[in-house]
């Protein structure tokens, strides 16, 4: 993965194999996507739903912060599903964004990629699955954050 975004020239490596992520230009605008908004629907005792829309929701505005540095990314395995993340699922991905203890990162640990929580343990940071059947990973020698995650879609 990290060749291939190389080659599309998402990163770069330094001498020291160290991974840059490259700032990405919007290359066209086109018009933000606004749906109507109709108000709660009661995911338990069944309620009336309003036949007015409340109001006009614009997604672009809705989903991202940055537009320049927000990027999907198709997940692959299933070690994010206590999260509700799961294969096959988007993750809309801001690139720069400062990471907090607990948020769900596009992580680079020793060169390789990975969707994990990010945490912190006796002064030291790594990243955990959420899913038990996997192990907390440790760097060996560097840990990245190369965006945060900041939503996900799901087709049904």
């Amino acid at each position: 993965m990290v060749n291939v975004l190389a080659r599309e020239k998402q990163i770069e490596k330094d001498p020291k194999g160290r991974i840059k992520i490259l700032e990405r230009k919007v290359i066209h605008e086109s018009a933000p996507l606004t749906l109507p908004l109709f108000g709660p629907i009661s995911a338990g005792f069944a309620a009336p739903v309003e036949e007015q829309a409340e109001e006009t929701i614009s997604l672009d505005q809705y989903l991202i912060r940055d537009k320049a540095s927000t990027f999907l990314l198709r997940v692959k395995g299933d070690s994010m599903i206590d999260a509700g993340i799961h294969e096959g699922d988007l993750v809309l991905v801001e690139r720069g964004a400062v990471p907090r203890l607990e948020e769900i990162v596009v992580g680079v640990l020793d060169g390789e990629f990975t969707l994990k929580t990010l945490k912190r343990e006796n002064g030291q940071y790594f990243f955990q699955a959420e899913n038990k059947a996997y192990p907390k990973m440790l760097p060996r020698e560097e840990l990245q954050v190369a965006g945060v995650v900041r939503g996900v879609i799901r087709k049904y």
